[in-house]
């Protein structure tokens, strides 16, 4: 598997050792597809001996790995199965037999050339089992695992990235690197390696080219799994400015919202619907504090939320009172102009 030095280490068998940073090894320069990447599966195992034994592989392989595929845009799918037993020199009854399948699946989405939006899906496990137990003089561990790298990518404009990672294997690991290669400054690095977990983080990246490598992958256990686990990582692209996710509350239906804040002029216009009659008055809030307030609302008229904080998440909310009794509102977030 054609991996950088760091997530060789990361994903072998002495994944414990201390995590170094390998953004200078990452791809760099402009000549590339806008989004071009080698997505691979594979997997290894390695049993050292203890008190003067060696442990060979006596059948099947320590290693294998899927044939590498190229990721340009769509979905693309590689597995591969890890058998192995290893030998103490001392005991021909101490096996260790390892045993491991796992399925990766990526998916790259584009917009207008440059990578909107990547998702990674590992499904599998790898287990090591002692004929011996606690007693074997062979110290066996495995790691099977998904990968693309390098991955390269385009942005043509200033924004947000945003990488989500959730998990249900006991034992994991995840990996996403980015680095801005225009101006060689690291954008996101995000290294994780245990149980059941999820986490969301976000890094702020300029204008540029991108390289990056995205893994998820199985870490070897003693126990014999009954189903499949599963690990995801995406990675998506939102412009400086832009709203994430949709507009949530009831009020939607007479107020629309932007699908982000101007960044010149750091203001926010929304309009109203069609069923604008339907309200008597709004008031129009951006993360709590009052901005505008709008009597009589008119279809097609605006509502300009202005002096938005350049560097500050934006939630904004309208309050509506309706003229047949009652109220409604309707929210929408969005990320900040600049990091």
């Amino acid at each position: 598997m054609r991996t950088s030095t760091r997530l060789r280490r990361t994903l072998a068998v002495t994944a414990s050792a201390g995590l170094v940073s390998v953004l200078a090894m990452l791809p760099s320069g402009s000549a590339f597809a806008l989004v071009s990447g080698s997505f691979e599966t594979s997997g290894s195992a390695n049993s050292s001996g203890t008190s003067g034994n060696t442990c060979t592989v006596v059948s099947g392989s320590s290693s294998s790995s899927s044939p590498t595929k190229a990721v340009v845009g769509g979905t693309v799918q590689t597995s591969t199965s890890l058998n192995a037993t290893f030998q103490s020199s001392t005991d021909t009854n101490d096996l260790t037999t390892v045993t491991g399948h796992y399925t990766g699946v990526t998916k790259a989405a584009k917009s207008h050339g440059d990578l909107a939006r990547l998702t990674m899906t590992g499904t599998g496990s790898v287990s090591v089992q002692r004929a011996e137990g606690s007693a074997s003089h062979c110290r066996t561990t495995a790691s099977i695992v998904s990968v693309i790298e390098p991955l390269n990518f385009t942005e043509s404009h200033a924004g947000w990235f945003i990488a989500t990672r959730t998990g249900t294997a006991r034992s994991q690991i995840v990996e996403l690197e980015l680095e801005n290669t225009t101006d060689s400054t690291g954008a996101l690095v995000d290294v994780f390696e245990g149980g059941v977990s999820s986490a969301t983080e976000r890094a702020f990246g300029t204008a540029g080219t991108y390289g990056a490598i995205a893994a998820v992958g199985a870490l070897s256990s003693g126990v014999l799994l009954k189903s499949a686990n599963t690990t995801n990582l995406s990675l998506s692209f939102y412009r400086a400015g832009a709203a994430p996710r949709g507009v949530t509350g009831s009020g939607k239906k007479f107020v629309k919202f932007p699908g982000s804040v101007t960044c010149s002029s750091h203001s926010a216009k929304l309009t109203w619907s069609s069923k604008a009659g339907q309200v008597s008055s709004g008031a129009f809030f951006v993360n709590g504090s009052k901005k505008a307030t709008d009597g009589h609302p008119v279809a097609g008229n605006h509502v300009v939320l202005k002096h938005l904080s350049a560097t500050k998440d934006a939630k904004i909310t309208a309050k509506l009172s309706l003229k047949g009794g009652g109220h409604a509102s309707a929210t929408r977030a969005y990320l900040p102009c600049k990091g």
